[in-house]
C-alpha cells in the first residue's frame, strides 16, 4: 500500500504495511535549514582562514611575487585577503546549497507500528524503528 502525502510543493511517499496507520508527517522547519547553514559556515570559514595561509603564500610564489624582504608584507597580505574573500564565496555557497538539499531531504513519519525517517543529499537512505524497540525519547532544545 503507498501512501502520498503533499505538503507545501513536496510530494512524500511512504510505503505503509498491511493494516497500518500514518499518525504523523513532519518535515524539518525553516529553522533547521538556518541551523546546519550558519553552524557549517563558521566551522568553515574558521578551517578556511587557516588553510588559506597555504594557499596565499602558494598564490603569492606562483604569480611571481617579489620576496618579502623587499616589498614587505603587504603583497602577502593583499594576496591573502582576496584569496580569502573567493574562497569563502564559494564554500558560503555550496554550503547553502548543501543545507537546502539537507532541509529538503529530510522526512519523518509515525505510524501506529513504527517510526521512519529519511534523509539523503546524493544517495538515500530509509531508517525504520519498530514502536516496540524505543524504549526512551528525548527532546532537547538548544537557545
Amino acid at each position: 500500500m503507498l501512501a502520498q502525502f503533499t505538503k507545501g510543493s513536496a510530494v512524500s511517499e511512504l510505503h505503509l504495511l498491511e493494516g497500518e496507520r500514518l499518525i504523523l508527517d513532519v518535515s524539518p522547519t525553516p529553522n533547521f535549514k538556518r541551523y546546519v547553514t550558519v553552524r557549517a559556515t563558521v566551522a568553515e570559514l574558521i578551517f578556511l582562514a587557516m588553510l588559506n595561509v597555504i594557499v596565499a603564500m602558494t598564490l603569492y610564489v606562483v604569480t611571481g611575487g617579489a620576496p618579502i624582504t623587499t616589498v614587505g608584507i603587504g603583497p602577502l597580505l593583499a594576496t591573502y585577503a582576496f584569496s580569502y574573500l573567493v574562497l569563502a564565496a564559494i564554500v558560503i555557497a555550496s554550503t547553502f546549497a548543501l543545507a537546502d538539499l539537507m532541509y529538503k531531504k529530510h522526512h519523518y513519519w509515525v505510524t501506529d507500528q513504527r517510526v521512519v525517517w529519511r534523509h539523503e543529499i546524493i544517495g538515500y537512505s530509509i531508517t525504520s524503528v519498530p514502536l516496540e524497540r524505543i524504549s526512551d525519547v528525548e527532546v532537547s532544545r538548544t537557545f
